[in-house]
């Protein structure tokens, strides 16, 4: 546990806030869990168990709750966690995939911290894919209020434009593609504004029949969504588009 992680833990005990947190399974924690005998089975192949730790770090002024998961790799080879290095070639230990957390909440079994903690996963999965993808990382105005702006028109417009294209044209199932997997395969399309008599139409570049077919039912279920987006931050025009 690091000195900015303990301070951090610090704050929050000061000001009253309930936390639970990943913690790192450094080697003298390892050891702790390697000893654990309160592993009660909670599903098939995982279990949960908890113990008190004070380090040795003078900073740490009591002992905190820990709750330690386990996940056996036969029954669970999708597990998550990490196995424990000091006891990779232990015949029982060796056999786990194990995470652990920190928490302040005393009101919650080891059970009840684990599930609260399990929703956590999927935040970051979004974290994740707000930086790597949709670049939240990579823009920064001198103003903060910009910056906001900036950070509330990608998180909240659109990625919720991009999820519901993903559930209703491309339909793409359970797991939702990624935007750097769709800008690959749908929105990165050569193509060339042109005139169809007195129409504009948008002539697109794909030689293949069956990913241009792939396209016509896209465009087909574009044009029968209910509803259409409207904005009023600028001004219609009736007159023909320039």
């Amino acid at each position: 546990m690091t000195i900015d992680r303990l301070e951090f833990l610090q704050w929050l005990e000061e000001r009253g806030h309930r936390y639970v947190i990943a913690a790192p399974i450094h080697r003298v924690l390892q050891r702790e869990i390697a000893h654990l005998a309160n592993w009660h089975e909670v599903a098939e192949g995982i279990f949960v168990a908890e113990f008190y730790f004070q380090h040795q770090d003078e900073k740490w002024d009591k002992p905190r709750r820990y709750v330690a998961t386990r996940q056996l790799v036969v029954l669970r080879p999708r597990a998550t966690g990490k196995q424990l290095s000091l006891f990779e070639e232990h015949e029982e230990l060796g056999g786990y995939r194990y995470s652990l957390m920190i928490t302040n909440e005393e009101t919650l079994t080891p059970l009840e911290v684990w599930r609260t903690y399990r929703h956590r996963p999927n935040c970051e999965n979004v974290i994740k894919e707000l930086r790597d993808d949709f670049g939240a990382a990579a823009f920064n105005t001198h103003n903060f209020w910009a910056t906001e702006a900036v950070l509330l028109l990608i998180c909240v417009v659109f990625k919720n434009l991009l999820h519901y294209l993903n559930r209703n044209v491309i339909k793409t199932g359970s797991v939702l593609s990624r935007l750097k997997t769709l800008r690959g395969e749908h929105f990165i399309v050569g193509a060339s504004l042109g005139m169809n008599g007195r129409r504009q139409v948008l002539r697109l570049g794909i030689p293949d029949p069956s990913r241009r077919a792939h396209f016509r039912a896209l465009l087909g279920r574009l044009d029968a969504l209910p509803g259409s987006l409207k904005s009023n931050a600028i001004a219609l025009t009736t007159g023909p588009p320039s």
